[in-house]
């Protein structure tokens, strides 16, 4: 069974780790808090979003989905 890549596990961990509320980040993304939440809930998101959160929570998301990749799938 292949491993899943949970993109919102992540950015919540980033966002606790960056001391970073939903209404931070919504502002910084230019979005609201509910679309924050869905991010955090979601398996998967824009890469438009997911440069946004590289950004803001300074965490190369790219860089990370790529490793999770290469390590659940070879």
């Amino acid at each position: 069974m292949e491993n899943k890549i949970h993109i919102g596990e992540m950015v919540k961990l980033k966002m606790k780790e960056e001391g970073r509320s939903e209404g931070w980040l919504s502002q910084k993304m230019n979005c609201t808090t509910y679309c924050i939440k869905k991010i955090k809930n979601s398996e998967d998101i824009s890469s438009f979003r997911l440069k946004q959160l590289t950004k803001y929570l300074n965490f190369n998301f790219f860089k990370w989905v790529g490793e999770e990749m290469e390590n659940n799938h070879t």
